[in-house]
């Protein structure tokens, strides 16, 4: 009858541990690409050609196509003052629908752009 109860109480306290070891370990999260600059057409077209014009190609808005991306998204889309709440930037972040579609290094080009001034560059 010891013998059970020694065994028990060394079962509970090995599980204690366990849990305790378990909850307390964090995720690893991946730093941020790091993006010192962004030019809108050696970065942020070639990732709306790769990934956005299937429907953002002149049926959908906004009209990513090279020719008129620019127009189209300095339209309403941006907001300079604030570049992380621009609706566009809401739209491909976390928040917005179009979220899956691009990865971190591509938001971070985009929002680099954004926070650069939207230059047409």
């Amino acid at each position: 009858m010891m013998k059970k109860i020694i065994y028990g109480i060394r079962l509970l306290l090995l599980s204690i541990l366990f849990n305790i070891a378990f909850v307390s370990c964090e995720s690893e999260k991946l730093p941020k690409p790091e993006v010192t600059d962004a030019k809108f057409s050696e970065n942020i077209i070639p990732i709306f050609e790769q990934k956005c014009n299937q429907c953002h190609g002149g049926d959908q808005s906004p009209d990513l196509s090279p020719s008129v991306a620019y127009l189209s998204l300095t339209g309403g889309y941006l907001n300079l003052e604030s570049p992380a709440n621009s609706s566009f930037y809401q739209t491909i972040s976390g928040n917005g629908s179009m979220a899956s579609k691009l990865n971190d290094q591509d938001r971070a080009y985009i929002l680099k752009w954004i926070e650069l001034g939207a230059l047409e560059n």
